[in-house]
């Protein structure tokens, strides 16, 4: 920090641990599922029965069986 801004007078007043945790959840990829469309889950039915979503951000996956996505389009 100091080589980058040198040119500035700094202090450092506190030193904080920086963590990265992600805030993804079942709930929220079940939402995300919704958002494609029912047409899409059907389709992911159809072709696999059943269906995988993996968080881009840390990498859970998060497994839906046929009765899962089934009961996702009739709850919608």
């Amino acid at each position: 920090m100091y080589e980058l801004l040198r040119e500035f007078e700094m202090e450092i007043l506190d030193r904080v641990d920086i963590n990265y945790r992600c805030d993804c959840s079942r709930e929220r990829i079940e939402e995300v599922l919704l958002s494609i469309g029912k047409k899409e889950i059907e389709a992911m039915i159809e072709e696999d029965g059943k269906g995988e979503v993996v968080c881009h951000f840390c990498n859970t996956k998060y497994h839906f069986s046929k009765e899962e996505l089934e009961k996702l389009i009739v709850d919608k």
